[in-house]
């Protein structure tokens, strides 16, 4: 994930800290949609679901509207493979893959967001949250 909580001493060896139960992997919509074609969002998704913390979350910043707008890089190579069929190519796919997650009774919560501003509001909502008695 791109992001981990984590409580320990000061200064302190990674080792020597626990981690607070929550992590995120931050995606853009313009960087899903182009790396979707090997299935690289389904491999970090799965890694987020066996991650063993109690609050694992996708967070998707843009919007996803745009994404019949942007590249899906070596699509054509990915042709025919397992992974090409979960490209991300429009609006309707991210829709999907957030459907998916849902009914499948995946871990992985879905967090959405319009920019890095939205995204750096959540991050600090989380922390405040984490912080306080009803996130321990």
């Amino acid at each position: 994930g791109d992001f981990l909580w984590v409580s320990g001493p000061p200064r302190s060896e990674v080792t020597a800290c626990e981690a607070l139960g929550c992590v995120i992997e931050r995606k853009t919509i313009a960087d899903l949609v182009a790396r979707s074609a090997k299935g690289d969002h389904i491999r970090q998704i799965e890694r987020l679901e066996t991650c063993g913390l109690p609050h694992p979350f996708l967070l998707l910043e843009g919007d996803p509207r745009q994404a019949s707008s942007l590249p899906v890089y070596d699509e054509d190579a990915g042709m025919g493979s397992p992974e090409s069929e979960d490209a991300i190519r429009c609006g309707d796919d991210v829709d999907d893959l957030c459907a998916r997650l849902l009914v499948r009774g995946s871990p992985v919560g879905v967090i959405t967001c319009r920019d890095a501003e939205g995204t750096a509001r959540i991050l600090t909502q989380i922390t405040r949250w984490l912080g306080s008695p009803f996130g321990r």
